[in-house]
């Protein structure tokens, strides 16, 4: 069986390349509050009894998970060093979780708020994290995420078990995952997974939302999606298509 890695996380492949499970291989670093207890870690120290979620930086929105102005225009490994060093007060300096070889990462609720730029998550990574733990995580900035071959996580007990270095299969993983992120990550992220839908190894399911009224920009997906009702709702996934559907804006 293969193995690659994503940040400090092994990934282990199938017979035909895809996603079958993943482990932990780097530290966990919580996200706690106290600025001390980060220090700590930092200087290789793992916590123990470990933080509770309440005690966990909350609501760190993308522009802190990486700086608006210059670092979010760096597209290369630089963005590891700056990851996270405009949270408050300079509570991390450049380089600190890069070198401390973190390969997961526990934050409290709202995690990647805010304007969900999309060189957040690959900031996370070039970092070394493969794994973000959050109560909750801002949809856009978690599919950034899984786009990246990346494994958001928001069960507490699940995510205990990855620190405790379990083998986790990927369909545990992607259980709250709708069908096309799933699909997705089995392949490792989004261009891989568009590289198999070009070869035509994966093929678009088409949305089955009934009929329904739409806003004007859901009608604009509608007619622009593979539809089996001409309709689609909050929450469909899919890819628009060249191929314009002719259906009637209602």
């Amino acid at each position: 069986m293969a193995v690659r890695k994503v940040g400090n996380v092994d990934v282990f492949l199938d017979a035909d390349g895809l996603v079958q499970s993943i482990q932990l291989a780097g530290r966990p670093l919580y996200l706690t509050s106290d600025p001390v207890l980060l220090r700590r870690q930092f200087s290789g120290e793992n916590l123990n009894p470990v933080p509770p979620v309440t005690d966990l930086y909350a609501h760190v929105s993308t522009d802190a998970i990486i700086k608006a102005n210059p670092d979010c225009y760096y597209y290369d490994d630089r963005l590891g060093t700056l990851v996270l060093r405009s949270l408050r007060g300079g509570m991390v300096e450049p380089g600190d979780i890069r070198n401390g070889g973190f390969g997961m990462l526990f934050a409290g609720e709202g995690w990647g708020e805010g304007s969900s730029r999309e060189v957040a998550a690959l900031a996370l990574l070039y970092a070394g994290i493969g794994i973000v733990y959050a109560p909750s995580i801002a949809p856009i900035h978690r599919q950034n995420l899984i786009n990246n071959g990346m494994f958001p996580v928001s069960d507490w007990s699940l995510a205990t078990r990855l620190v405790s270095r379990e083998r986790v299969g990927l369909e545990e993983l992607t259980v709250s995952f709708d069908d096309l992120s799933r699909r997705i990550a089995r392949y490792g992220g989004l261009f891989q997974f568009m590289e198999a839908r070009a070869e035509g190894r994966e093929i678009d399911q088409p949305i089955v939302t009934l009929p329904r009224a739409m806003t004007i920009v859901e009608k604009i997906l509608a007619r622009h999606m593979k539809t089996l009702h001409g309709a689609v709702k909050p929450g469909d996934s899919g890819f628009p298509t060249t191929t314009r559907q002719r259906l009637p804006m209602r």
